[in-house]
């Protein structure tokens, strides 16, 4: 039994011509309703304030609500090069939103991704047009969305700068306890399921099991992470923020003083045991010689141990180092330079290592490692560190994107 207006489409495509209209278009005719223009308008505005407040001004779930908006045009707008071009003011927002990281370039590097993000959002749109009936078809845009993440913080110059995962950095905890089981890319998976079971569910009111599944899979991971939590013994403790170290070391973060050296002394005569020079602030000529006889003076004379953490510019290249008095434990160039800023200098070649068994405040030995600012964007290369017991990192936060930044490298 047929309803009227399926006889109709029926009628309609056996007196099409062969070829004339195309499987997709057949199943839009049978199965899409027509939203409105005002409604894609609002929905297309909603895309762009969430889109804003993904990155730097990070508010929780905007990734999932600007990539859910983003899902549900694609699914509703008929003519697809009109979306493809709505994507090129979505990706200028996201430039915005990284602003104080790249200025300019943000804008170009951030509407160009736009246009591998455009076959994920095309997927998704092939799939739930031809299959709405289907819940699963929702888990095509998070397979194919997460893969180019990871290959973005892989392959692109900015690294994990833009995933929906830094969204979540250093928010909602019980939720991202879930990276230290599945990686940084389950928050991306499950943000990007968020947002096409919620497009599919708005496009088509009677398919919303998806967004049930995708929601009951997040509060799932949510109680687990919470116990993992708020209960250590039971699936071990995991807090981004780290430790109280002020209960075991005396610690000073020095940025770019007029003396370096002479500061420094003062530090370790007041007691402090690791002292972090912030990126390229240490004068190159004493890093070596004359850090190190500091240091060995300070033991002779109040026989506790001390780190320093030293940056700076040699041979075209942004050196990290982590210094005791027996000499240098751990050193490497910065391997990924600030795109269009840090002109000046080239690539390291190797990443940095971790530093066994250092002796300090008269605790009991630590491995020490660490990184450069940009440097902690790259999941891959900070990944092999995670043996180290403190991660010190040397930077030149920009302070109008610092609090997410430090989010984001805790995370």
């Amino acid at each position: 039994v047929c309803s009227a207006g399926q006889l109709r489409c029926a009628v309609q495509l056996l007196a099409a011509p062969a070829g004339g209209m195309d499987v997709e278009r057949r199943s839009w005719d049978v199965h899409m309703p027509k939203a409105s223009a005002k409604h894609l308008w609002a929905v297309y505005l909603f895309g762009l304030i969430a889109t804003f407040f993904t990155n730097l001004e990070a508010v929780p779930f905007m990734s999932a609500l600007a990539m859910g908006c983003c899902c549900a045009l694609a699914q509703s707008i008929q003519r697809l090069w009109i979306f493809a071009l709505a994507l090129i003011p979505l990706g200028a927002v996201m430039g915005v939103s990284t602003w104080g990281f790249l200025q300019e370039a943000a804008l170009v590097i951030c509407v160009l991704m736009q246009i591998p993000i455009f076959g994920a959002y095309l997927v998704h749109r092939r799939l739930t047009i031809r299959h709405p009936e289907l819940w699963s078809v929702t888990l095509a845009f998070p397979c194919v969305n997460t893969v180019w993440w990871v290959l973005s913080s892989i392959l692109l110059p900015i690294g994990s700068e833009g995933s929906p995962a830094y969204n979540m950095a250093g928010q909602n905890l019980m939720f991202i306890q879930c990276c230290a089981w599945l990686g940084r890319s389950s928050i991306t998976f499950m943000l990007s399921w968020l947002a096409a079971a919620a497009a599919q569910r708005w496009v088509n009111p009677k398919s919303g099991f998806a967004l049930k599944a995708a929601v009951g899979c997040y509060l799932l991971l949510t109680l687990a992470g919470g116990l993992r939590f708020y209960a250590p013994s039971f699936l071990g403790a995991f807090d981004p923020s780290g430790p109280d170290t002020s209960d075991f070391y005396g610690i000073s973060c020095l940025a770019s003083l007029p003396d370096m050296f002479a500061t420094t002394k003062d530090r370790l005569d007041a007691g402090d045991s690791i002292i972090i020079h912030s990126e390229r602030s240490t004068d190159p000529f004493l890093a070596d010689s004359s850090y190190q006889s500091l240091l060995q003076q300070h033991y002779a004379k109040n026989h506790t141990e001390a780190l320093l953490v030293l940056s700076f510019v040699e041979n075209e290249q942004s050196w990290y180092k982590l210094l005791t008095r027996h000499g240098t434990v751990m050193s490497y160039a910065k391997n990924h330079p600030v795109p269009f800023v840090e002109t000046d200098i080239r690539p390291g070649q190797a990443p940095p290592g971790v530093a066994k068994s250092l002796q300090l405040s008269g605790v009991q030995p630590v491995s020490v490692t660490g990184t450069i600012c940009f440097d902690t964007d790259f999941p891959y290369l900070t990944r092999s560190l995670s043996s180290a017991d403190l991660l010190l990192e040397s930077s030149a936060t920009w302070s109008n994107i610092g609090q997410q930044h430090l989010r984001g490298h805790q995370y």
